[in-house]
């Protein structure tokens, strides 16, 4: 008993001291690791691109010994290009109703930080899952923000980047958190020979839209049309977006849903405002009724305006609009692309989309249709299901350029290897944070997850690295887990290879 009592002092010792060093000591201890990818596609005659990571910042989080040295460490690296793979902010609930002040005070400190970094080929990120919240028009802010610093946040968006006739193509995917419960995908069906797209019940709004090629691919003075349907007309919601901005991340457009709360259909926009007009259409949806819904909108001089009408599929289309609203506001939408939103209980269902310029030009014709199959374009891109944007953003990229891609969390590995991407960069595990001996199997379970929760890891040709990230989340803690920068020198080699290189020593 006593042998007992003479061990627990050293034992609280222990333990003391291991917080300690958890809690002041490695969260301040740098490490950077230097890495070369060897490749075929990048040419012989080509210096080789120096890229350097940096992920899961969580700015608050570092102290101000740690963001002093890795600005030293970017410095002194001498990076041709900067990418951050997510996790800027503190936590998402920043972004809740109350916490303006934090947001706020949050957004200053970045930019303010995030200015001091520079690279010839500029600085480029992704969002991770603390970077956004529920609300997705306070995301927004943090886009504005992060874009108006002159940081590229990529928002599943491909860049070529041409290094004297050598080229990369960058790609950057928006954070997924696929969980069905909270967004519900959108998924061609077919029922009875009739073709169209169902989303299922959802705690939150669901989201797909049409995703364009590139800015000459936005629309502006169209008519968009589609067939609606509900399960549920106690608790449900469903409805069109035009004008759309989502390609860009942002959370702006105007919408015409029906809500089961509301009288009928309504105009919402989200970012702007409707300043005149009548935003009502008093007709409510029965369930399993298909309806009509035809949306005109038209840009000029001083304000946006749009127009709808509604009808059951067995009626005559009404002669005149229903409803007329327009915005003349600052912040009035211009020009965009179409979507579908869906939330609540029940099924939703959205067929024979059809957008038609003032022209009488058709833009989009979708039946959700092909070769009598129920099938669902790429260019259609669910929210919070954004690996489904790699078949889009690769088919022009040629087979014999080399293609970085930008994702939060590696959970992407699968998808980008089938798309035929040559580097993945992520972050979000932050290595495990606290690694114990009794945490292993909690390492076992990211090891299946995650393939590896920190470093190099393949699928295919598709190779992945993991960054340990520099802040800390919900504990201010690291153990076996320094903070990360990773540098990674891209040259030609006549096979594929990965090699790390070197780690800078303690106390840079």
């Amino acid at each position: 008993m006593k042998k007992k009592w003479h061990i627990l002092p050293g034992l609280v010792l222990a333990v003391v001291g291991v917080f300690l060093y958890a809690r002041y000591i490695e969260p301040n201890q740098l490490r950077v690791n230097r890495l070369v990818i060897e490749t075929p596609k990048w040419s012989r005659e080509h210096p080789g691109l120096r890229i350097l990571q940096m992920s899961d910042l969580h700015l608050p989080s570092m102290s101000a010994s740690l963001r002093g040295k890795v600005l030293r460490a970017v410095r002194d690296e001498a990076p041709e290009m900067i990418v951050i793979t997510g996790d800027v902010l503190s936590t998402s609930s920043v972004m809740s109703q109350g916490n303006e002040p934090i947001l706020q005070s949050e957004l200053e400190e970045l930019i303010r930080y995030l200015s001091q970094l520079h690279a010839p080929l500029g600085v480029w990120m992704v969002r991770g899952n603390h970077d956004m919240g529920d609300d997705k028009e306070v995301n927004d802010r943090l886009l504005h923000a992060l874009r108006n610093a002159g940081l590229r946040v990529l928002t599943n968006q491909c860049e070529e980047i041409l290094l004297n006739g050598q080229s990369l193509y960058l790609l950057g995917l928006d954070y997924s958190a696929n969980d069905t419960l909270q967004v519900r995908p959108f998924i061609p069906k077919d029922e009875n020979d009739a073709f169209f797209i169902e989303s299922g019940p959802s705690a939150k709004n669901s989201y797909t839209h049409f995703h364009p090629r590139g800015e000459d691919k936005l629309w502006r003075d169209y008519t968009l049309s589609a067939r609606l349907w509900v399960s549920d007309d106690r608790k449900s919601g469903a409805g069109i977006t035009f004008y759309s901005q989502f390609h860009h991340g942002l959370d702006h457009y105007y919408r015409l849903r029906w809500s089961s709360s509301q009288p009928g259909f309504r105009f919402v926009p989200h970012n702007t405002v409707i300043t005149h007009g009548e935003e009502d259409v008093p007709v409510r949806m029965t369930a399993n009724t298909w309806y009509w819904c035809k949306v005109e909108v038209a840009t000029g001089s001083h304000e946006t305006c749009m127009a709808a009408k509604i009808w059951r599929e067995d009626e005559v289309e009404p002669n005149a609009w229903q409803a007329v609203a327009c915005d003349s506001s600052s912040r009035r939408l211009k020009q965009g692309t179409v979507g579908l939103w869906s939330i609540n209980q029940g099924r939703h269902r959205f067929a024979d989309l059809l957008v038609v310029s003032a022209q009488g030009d058709t833009l989009l014709q979708e039946s959700w249709q092909r070769r009598g199959r129920a099938f669902k374009p790429p260019a259609w891109i669910d929210f919070h299901y954004h690996e489904a944007a790699l078949p889009l953003l690769t088919a022009a990229i040629p087979d014999s350029s080399f293609t970085l891609l930008l994702c939060h969390s590696p959970e992407t590995l699968d998808e980008a290897a089938a798309a035929g991407i040559d580097l993945l960069l992520s972050g979000h595990t932050h290595g495990g944070q606290i690694r114990l001996p009794f945490l292993s199997l909690l390492l076992k379970h990211l090891h299946r997850r995650f393939r590896a929760p920190a470093g190099w890891s393949t699928a295919g040709k598709t190779r992945i690295y993991v960054n340990q990230g520099l802040g800390s989340v919900y504990l201010p803690l690291r153990f076996l887990t320094p903070p990360e920068i990773s540098v990674f020198q891209l040259q030609h080699q006549a096979e594929y290879q990965t090699l790390s290189i070197t780690t800078v020593p303690e106390g840079r």
